[in-house]
Formats: structure tokens, sequence, C-alpha cells
């Protein structure tokens, strides 16, 4: 871990009470702001290079969940009706997809399901109401083609 040089007044985010309001560096209190920023982190110089090349090379990926976050599915019954699935745990992510178990678990020895990532925002969402939204738009669909 490296030193922290700057502080945060009173948990405000400005620290322009650091700086006179006229200072001869009119750059100073945004130069300053940045680096408390930065320093909020937690990352070390090395680590950010490291990133910020992963991403000039393409290599980075920010992944739209974490193992433990919870997804829904638009599921549909025999009949052809259409429902929002109970939560599902998601137990691993790769670069494909992720895999999920229905929660809470009722067969702890059940095989966990895989998803694409492409699934994500039309079958597979991340909150129930993002769900019951898309859930709206395939019933008002389903009436209209009636």
């Amino acid at each position: 871990m490296f030193e922290r040089l700057t502080r945060w007044e009173n948990n405000d985010k400005d620290v322009a009470d650091l700086i006179e309001e006229k200072s001869d560096f009119d750059g100073l209190t945004e130069a300053i702001n940045r680096l408390a920023e930065y320093e909020d982190s937690g990352l070390s110089p090395e680590e950010v290079q490291e990133l910020a090349k992963a991403k000039a090379d393409g290599r980075l990926v920010v992944l739209p969940c974490n193992v433990g976050d919870n997804v829904y599915f638009l599921l549909q019954e025999l009949d052809g009706e259409w429902y929002v699935s109970s939560p599902h745990r998601t137990t691993e992510i790769g670069t494909r997809g992720f895999w999920t178990s229905a929660f809470p678990l009722e067969k702890p020895n059940a095989m966990d399901d895989f998803t694409s990532w492409s699934e994500l925002g039309k079958t597979v969402f991340l909150t129930k109401e993002e769900a019951e939204k898309a859930l709206e738009v395939i019933r008002g669909l389903n009436h209209e083609g009636v």
C-alpha cells in the first residue's frame, strides 16, 4: 500500500479549503481533487498502469454482475404464458457467460445452469424490476398479435 497524500475535509468531496480561492495556478484544485479520487480507489500506481494497458490492449472486461448476485429469468410455461423466475444466484462467471443455481438451493448437489452474456437484457435480468418491465412488453406484444 502507498502513503496517502490527500485528505477530505469533513468527509466532503472537495479539497478546495486546502487552497486559497484565488490561487495563481488555476488547475491546482482540480488536480488535487483528481489525486484524491485516485487515492480513494486504493489502487497502486502499478495496478492502475496494468489496468490501463489491459484496456488499451482490449483485454479489460467489466462484468455486469458478481458471483453471489441474483438474476431473474423470463420463462415460458407449457401453455405459452410468460413469467419471471424466482431469483437464481450466480455461482461462477466466465468469459462466455455465467452459471446460476436456483435460490434458495433446494438440491445442494444440483447442476448449475449456464447462461450466455448475450442473453442479459433479453431473457435474463439483474433485477426483478427489469425482468417485470420486459415481461410487460412481451405480454403487450402477445395481446397485439392476437
